[in-house]
């Protein structure tokens, strides 16, 4: 690994794929929070490798995200992506990784934060833990999640495993365990298991500021947001289904499946094709009273106070058209079904 500020990354994995694919130019692309490493890795990747750089400056959401259209526009050899992994490959033994997409090679670089949990965080850890606990992290804090791991008491049984903000390796099991830890900053990775199921007890170790967290007051504000907006969709007139035309999201079908469901239940829709979903997208469309989302499912839950606007996903139309709230669950958020 070659540490470079606080991040440690395969560099050498990722000069020798670039110098195999004989790549002459590259789209780099990072999430919002980690440009200033793309900016010193394409220093480090232009003093090893022959090649031309361009930066993108489009948001980089997940593994799902990448800038495809943008690749091909510039005629790119290859995309480096920076800081997601799909955590299926990532679980098989595989660091850095290259997956084809629409003919492009993207190479998937992982980077980790070079981040020691304090002994006196550990302690807090160990002592509310108990039993069987399921251990859950972005790829990106698998240095502290290993940490932790090693000082965890004997009396402590547990599985670990890579996770995303969509994938859960233990996604069908939750039940068997008596506890969850995240190891990840912030809360969006711990909301996943209280999404799947709100009865889960889930802490979340955040490494950058060195305390645990219980995440369910945080939870239930988000979710009663939700419930409310929900609330205000029922008198709802008109509709804009957002098509998000990311690849990993893009999905036209869905889009005109659900506003042929509002068709046949007499509400006027548009469709709207957009890269990103974002309170500015809402606020051009004053006369849409609902905005049905059809890429992230997380868009329509974690950022739901950011919206001047209900934002909803596909599966939850059912409950506007039916009316029935008291009906709503979690489970209609990802769920793309729209059966009434």
């Amino acid at each position: 690994m070659y540490k470079i500020d606080s991040y440690l990354i395969p560099l050498d994995e990722v000069l020798s794929i670039l110098s195999r694919l004989k790549a002459k130019s590259i789209f780099l692309e990072a999430p919002p929070g980690v440009r200033d490493l793309a900016f010193m890795l394409s220093s480090l990747i232009e003093d090893n490798v022959d090649v031309s750089i361009y930066h993108s400056g489009r948001f980089t959401w997940g593994f799902c995200d990448v800038g495809i259209n943008d690749a091909k526009l510039l005629g790119v050899d290859a995309i480096l992506h920076v800081g997601h992994v799909n955590p299926l490959r990532y679980c098989s033994g595989r660091g850095v990784h290259i997956e084809n997409i629409s003919s492009i090679p993207v190479i998937y670089m992982p980077f980790y934060y070079n981040i020691e949990a304090p002994e006196d965080a550990i302690t807090d850890v160990c002592r509310v833990l108990s039993k069987y606990v399921y251990v859950a992290y972005p790829v990106n804090y698998e240095i502290t999640a290993l940490q932790i791991l090693k000082h965890l008491p004997r009396d402590v049984s547990y599985e670990a495993n890579v996770m995303t903000g969509c994938y859960i390796n233990a996604m069908d099991k939750l039940d068997m365990y008596d506890q969850i830890l995240v190891v990840a900053g912030g809360f969006f990775h711990a909301l996943t298991f209280k999404i799947l199921n709100s009865n889960l007890k889930v802490l979340n170790y955040d490494p950058h500021r060195g305390k645990l967290y219980d995440v369910e007051n945080y939870f239930r504000r988000i979710y009663a947001l939700k419930v409310d907006s929900i609330r205000k969709c029922l008198n709802a007139k008109s509709f804009a289904i957002i098509l998000v035309n990311k690849p990993g999201q893009y999905n036209l079908k869905l889009a005109r499946d659900v506003k042929k469901l509002l068709q046949e239940n007499n509400f006027k829709s548009i469709i709207v094709c957009t890269d990103e979903v974002s309170n500015n997208l809402i606020s051009l469309y004053p006369n849409i009273d609902v905005f049905i989302n059809t890429g992230c499912p997380r868009l329509a839950f974690d950022n739901i106070d950011q919206y001047e606007k209900p934002l909803i996903n596909p599966g939850e139309v059912k409950t506007i058209i039916t009316g029935r709230l008291n009906s709503y669950s979690l489970k209609l958020l990802l769920n793309n079904s729209i059966t009434i």
